[in-house]
């Protein structure tokens, strides 16, 4: 582990799960209706998180002209990785689980996007989402 990735900091997303983050984050107001939804800012970076029945589960995301987008295990658990950059010069990179039954997540499902600013390496936000590990 590299000196860069010690100073990276554990962010906790209530019994669900953990993950890294290379700034620190700030928890938003922000909620969902029908889902379990947070959201984490800071140094140009937002985290949101989607848990529930009902989270999108990335296909028109994955239709995004230049998307780039990957089937991959994340802490035990199969996930489809998309990333693309948007109209506005925003890098959207995210990962979906489609069965968290093995996490003892029953048939809720997870999104998580990491939004972050052209000028940061894309390679953090693909770092952030593959940190992530489920609280079993």
């Amino acid at each position: 582990m590299s000196a860069r990735e010690q100073d990276w900091q554990t962010v906790v997303v209530g019994d669900v799960l953990e993950f890294s983050s290379p700034v620190a984050l700030d928890r938003t107001t922000a909620e969902g209706t029908d889902t379990t939804f947070s959201e984490w800012q800071g140094s140009g970076l937002t985290v949101r998180v989607d848990y529930g029945l009902f989270v999108d589960p990335l296909k028109s995301s994955q239709r995004q002209g230049g998307a780039e987008v990957a089937v991959e295990t994340i802490d035990g658990l199969t996930a489809t990785r998309v990333s693309y950059t948007q109209a506005d010069g925003t890098r959207f990179t995210a990962v979906h689980y489609p069965d968290l039954s093995a996490v003892g997540g029953g048939r809720n499902k997870l999104t998580m996007v990491v939004l972050s600013p052209s000028s940061r390496a894309a390679e953090d936000a693909r770092r952030m989402l593959t940190s992530v590990k489920f609280r079993r």
